[in-house]
């Protein structure tokens, strides 16, 4: 294989990270801890899921959708040294979801690390569109194959991927039902929702169910719930 030289311009040009994607735990299953520094390596606690992430993730859904997203279609191998440059460099969560189609290289780039060491997260879809199947079988099947395509025995973090309803608690009741089970079983360690609306959000943050809630928001308010990223914090706020 060609030997990749990704300096931090073209590893940063190579994500395309455009906005940022943090997760919160619930409030109604801990305290918050402070951050200690701004150390972007440091390991935050979500919660009390046990889980410690470093503050910084890598995300792999950049113009994602339909299995396909910007890693996926760039050269392979620079997908992969950009993954494993993010490693080496000290990052320790990565996310990926059924939408993106990016399990196998996150499972390709972080190959011969200790799994105890990583934290990996992915997300389910329940609406229509999104995945080439019309069918949307049951969260434990869509887990079993995740961990196939992770290529390891439990995920981190599964959340419900794109939330926009108010409602969205009531609708996705079995499927949380069955992530619960998952959880029970050891299979997961946590379960949460991808929220893509600030209605969808309060609703996330009302529900003890969730564990992890990932949010959308940067200073620019760029593909965020609100356009006024005061607006979001304001709801996160009411997490901690």
């Amino acid at each position: 294989m060609e030997k990749f030289d990704l300096n931090r311009r073209k590893f940063l040009g190579a994500l395309t990270l455009g906005t940022a994607h943090l997760m919160f735990h619930n409030p109604l299953y801990g305290k918050t801890g402070r951050f200690t520094s701004v150390d972007p390596l440091q390991r935050v606690a979500l919660g009390k899921t046990g889980i410690k992430p470093t503050l910084l993730g890598v995300g792999t859904g950049v113009s994602g959708g339909n299995r396909s997203s910007f890693l996926t279609r760039q050269d392979k191998a620079l997908s992969i040294a950009t993954l494993r440059h993010a490693y080496d460099r000290g990052i320790r969560m990565f996310d990926g979801a059924d939408t993106y189609g990016t399990h196998g290289l996150i499972a390709e780039a972080l190959k011969g690390m200790e799994r105890e060491e990583i934290v990996l997260s992915s997300k389910i879809w329940t609406r229509e569109g999104g995945i080439p199947e019309k069918e949307r079988p049951d969260a434990n099947i869509v887990v079993d194959r995740f961990r196939k395509e992770y290529n390891t025995d439990y995920i981190d973090v599964v959340q419900i991927h794109c939330m926009v309803d108010s409602d969205w608690t009531d609708h996705e009741r079995r499927q949380m039902d069955i992530l619960e089970e998952l959880k029970v079983k050891g299979i997961i360690k946590a379960h949460g929702v991808s929220v893509h609306s600030l209605e969808a959000m309060k609703a996330g943050v009302a529900d003890p169910w969730v564990d992890v809630l990932h949010a959308r928001i940067n200073p620019f308010g760029i593909a965020m719930d609100r356009p006024d990223p005061e607006e979001v914090v304001e709801v996160i706020h009411q997490m901690h």
